[in-house]
């Protein structure tokens, strides 16, 4: 696949997750809506801080650190999935942990710079909420768990 490919898809997800946000906020306007009882419904839950955990503990950082953070983030996560393809060869696994991760995290970048956090809809059991960039970021992840385990990198990396 060609660079311009991958940016192109990378460029759809994000445009993908920013309107479905749009359109969230436009339509529920404070309502929800019940897809399977109280388990699963879709309401608008507004995160201000970078991380889930740190939004648990109430740590908000402002909105240009918390880009920068992503930025940084974004640079290690590219320089890890370049690494680990130049190591281990390209697959179709790598190609969707890089498109997805990228995805995800342009997103949460985006969402910091548009939003000042992030516009979650997608709320389980009024537990936690999620958006379409945290199914990104999901996806990018088990790929690369189920990569490393059939290819078992981390075992061959401690053996040597």
């Amino acid at each position: 696949m060609k660079k311009r490919t991958y940016f192109l898809i990378i460029l759809l997800l994000a445009a993908l997750d920013q309107s479905t946000k749009l359109l969230v906020l436009h339509f529920l306007q404070g309502n929800r809506f019940y897809i399977f009882g109280d388990f699963l419904k879709l309401k608008v839950v507004t995160n201000y801080s970078s991380m889930s955990l740190l939004s648990i503990m109430g740590v908000v950082f402002p909105s240009v650190l918390s880009v920068a953070i992503k930025l940084v983030i974004l640079s290690l996560v590219f320089w890890l999935i370049f690494y680990f393809r130049k190591t281990y060869g390209e697959s179709t696994a790598w190609k969707v942990v890089f498109i997805t991760v990228s995805a995800g995290v342009l997103c949460a970048v985006l969402d910091s710079a548009a939003w000042k956090g992030t516009i979650d809809f997608i709320d389980f059991s009024s537990s936690f909420a999620i958006d379409i960039k945290d199914i990104y970021l999901d996806i990018g992840c088990i790929s690369l768990i189920v990569y490393a385990v059939n290819k078992k990198v981390w075992v061959s990396r401690i053996r040597h």
